[in-house]
């Protein structure tokens, strides 16, 4: 169906601002009335602050309480009843409400005879419903939500994160895409580094496959690696800045980033994010590695690499673990942020072992290793789009 042309929206607010604020982005009211639970207050000048930055207006009415429906009634009535609000085109969101708020609204909407929307993140729809809450459309969200106003609507501020632009992308890419088959040479190159530094990383590739001979070339064109006159022998470049960084692991990051905007699947990727947060009279920092939105629903993706060894899987590299347990941790920080994000962790080994497994399923998150590189975008955007308990 065309988008409707709302001039008002009615919304109750509790603590999910972002279902309140998708419509407004979506349909651009003239005026938005807020009518908040008493434990809303963040999330409604949240609300209030993103509207004002994109030009719209918002009016907080008096709040209601947790279960009076018979107030919230009595709210979209008397808002219905100003007069500047005489024959202009209302409609009443009830996504961001708690039940009894919601059924407060739903009696308003058949009473007044005003249609309302919901708004379901997973499928990325908002769905029309006719004043005696029969369904008559779907639509799905075109708003393009940004990163910032995301984490804002939550009350956290993004201290730093910029889109994925970065010299060494050719060849993360290349990287990326050969999965499971660039790890050996990895290893060699992060082994080596390790041992030398890096104006001193000399190494000779072990394995000399068709893969690996193309995965050279590419490093080579981009300069990350230089050929020495003995036959087979490479040494890391000293002439770019983080080249050291690159292979220890900043490749992966780079990869999925560029994958999720090449995609076309999210509206806003972002990389090397921080984040603050002040909860409970303290600030809390929290990083990572790419963040991606559609239609409103946010990845959170740590990204971590095998271990040191050529061919050894996480399970033998107690190093690794931690790291990937670090990362996890790091999603799970982001959920205690109250971002709600979908958490994806990414590892260009072949597996995990079970523990993590086992932990990261618990912790839902989805897990991208080895040969599911090449597709890692793709696998993303279907996580974001699947229905999880407890997220809503």
């Amino acid at each position: 169906m065309d988008s409707p042309r709302y001039d008002v929206l009615i919304s109750p607010i509790s603590r999910q601002p972002l279902l309140v604020l998708l419509p407004i982005l979506e349909y651009k009211p003239d005026a938005t009335y807020l009518i908040p639970t008493p434990d809303a207050r963040s999330e409604t000048e949240s609300v209030r602050r993103i509207v004002r930055q994109i030009g719209g207006r918002v009016v907080v009415r008096e709040a209601v309480g947790y279960a009076q429906a018979t107030e919230m009634l009595a709210r979209c009535r008397a808002i219905c009843g100003l007069p500047q609000l005489a024959g202009r085109r209302v409609a009443i969101n009830i996504s961001g409400a708690l039940p009894l708020i919601a059924m407060g609204a739903q009696w308003a909407a058949r009473e007044l005879g005003l249609p309302m929307l919901y708004v379901h993140v997973d499928e990325g729809e908002i769905i029309h419903i006719a004043p005696d809450g029969a369904e008559l459309a779907r639509a799905p969200i075109s708003a393009q939500l940004s990163v910032e106003h995301y984490v804002d609507a939550h009350d956290v501020t993004l201290m730093s994160g910029l889109p994925p632009a970065d010299p060494y992308v050719q060849a993360a890419r290349a990287l990326g895409q050969a999965g499971t088959a660039s790890a050996g040479l990895l290893s060699t190159i992060r082994a080596s580094l390790q041992q030398h530094g890096q104006q001193h990383g000399m190494f000779a590739p072990m394995g000399r496959s068709a893969v690996e001979f193309a995965l050279i070339n590419t490093l080579l064109e981009q300069q990350l690696i230089e050929s020495l006159p003995d036959d087979g022998i490479y040494t890391v470049s000293i002439t770019h800045p983080h080249v050291d960084t690159f292979f220890m692991g900043g490749w992966l990051r780079i990869y999925v980033a560029d994958a999720c905007v090449r995609s076309g699947h999210f509206d806003e990727v972002r990389c090397n994010v921080r984040l603050k947060r002040n909860q409970a009279g303290r600030t809390v920092i929290n990083e990572l590695d790419v963040i991606a939105i559609s239609r409103g629903r946010l990845a959170a993706i740590a990204c971590t690499i095998g271990s040191q060894a050529a061919g050894t899987i996480l399970r033998e590299a107690p190093d690794r673990d931690r790291q990937a347990v670090f990362e996890l941790d790091g999603l799970l920080h982001a959920d205690l942020m109250g971002l709600a994000p979908r958490k994806v962790l990414v590892t260009n080994q072949p597996r995990l072992n079970s523990n993590l497994a086992n932990r990261a399923y618990f912790g839902q998150t989805c897990c991208i290793s080895g040969a599911r590189l090449p597709d890692v975008a793709r696998i993303v955007y279907a996580h974001l789009r699947t229905p999880q308990l407890g997220l809503e």
